[in-house]
């Protein structure tokens, strides 16, 4: 015999409000709203001759959405401007969790026709990367739980050079010729390793500007660098580009590391 129980809302008990006749089986009915999540059951949940079988399901069996990350063939994420990635492949791995995985699509709109339903690797194909992009990818079930992935990201940005001339001449050539860095930020800090510079002079060259170069005690030392000027270099996309020079006085040191602090146009 099926049984039928409701909560009192005095002693906040169940009590038995029939027998239930027929295949209907026990059911509950509580009209007020649960207050914090419990399982599955999320907070505001309401029940009205919910079978008990739903209701257990709910609470040890919640939903729950499909996952999904995201890798790239190429892992180079800071890459000088003019640079372009030929062909990029973007993986998503996916994982079904409650439902079968129904949608997978790339947030510059690619998306899978049939993604793999039980989950797995969806590819992407990306032609001519070559300026600032940040990929994401989605996934979806059968049910619209959704999951998104991790985010990759692709900066391209101006180098930075610096080493040690011979005077104060330096041009084009003898620029492109020192060390080249290329930043992981528009703004931010480099170490520079100079070599020994026995009477000779350091120099930073800059698509932008400097604000403190220190040396390895700490001190500034851009005061020091008493010649500036500007010249254009030319850049891998073809553009002349101002770039700021610095220069220090000639020293005898041996080579030491230093911190340039820059910010670029």
């Amino acid at each position: 015999m099926a049984e039928k129980f409701k909560v009192n809302p005095i002693t906040g008990k169940f009590d038995m409000v029939g027998d239930g006749s027929g295949s209907e089986g026990m059911t509950y009915t509580n009209a007020e709203k649960t207050i914090e999540t419990i399982g599955g059951v999320k907070a505001g949940t309401s029940f009205e001759n919910a079978t008990m079988e739903d209701v257990f399901n709910m609470l040890f069996y919640p939903e729950r959405a499909p996952l999904i990350s995201l890798s790239a063939s190429d892992t180079n994420y800071n890459r000088e401007i003019g640079d372009v990635i030929d062909k990029l492949t973007l993986t998503a791995t996916t994982t079904k969790k409650s439902y079968a995985i129904k949608l997978v699509k790339l947030s510059e709109g690619q998306s899978i026709a049939a993604p793999n339903a039980a989950g797995g690797a969806e590819i992407f194909i990306v032609m001519n990367v070559g300026k600032n992009v940040s990929f994401t990818a989605t996934v979806a079930d059968e049910k619209g739980l959704t999951g998104k992935s991790n985010e990759i990201k692709y900066a391209f940005r101006r180098p930075i050079y610096y080493g040690i001339v011979a005077d104060t001449n330096a041009n084009p050539g003898i620029t492109q010729g020192l060390t080249k860095v290329i930043p992981t930020a528009n703004s931010g800090t480099i170490t520079a390793a100079f070599g020994k510079f026995d009477s000779m002079r350091m120099i930073v060259a800059v698509a932008g500007t400097v604000s403190d170069i220190l040396n390895p005690s700490g001190y500034k030392i851009l005061n020091s660098f008493d010649t500036r000027f500007v010249i254009k270099i030319p850049c891998l996309d073809g553009q002349e580009v101002p770039y700021n020079i610095y220069i220090s006085n000639p020293n005898k040191q041996e080579s030491y590391t230093c911190k340039i602090t820059y910010s670029l146009n």
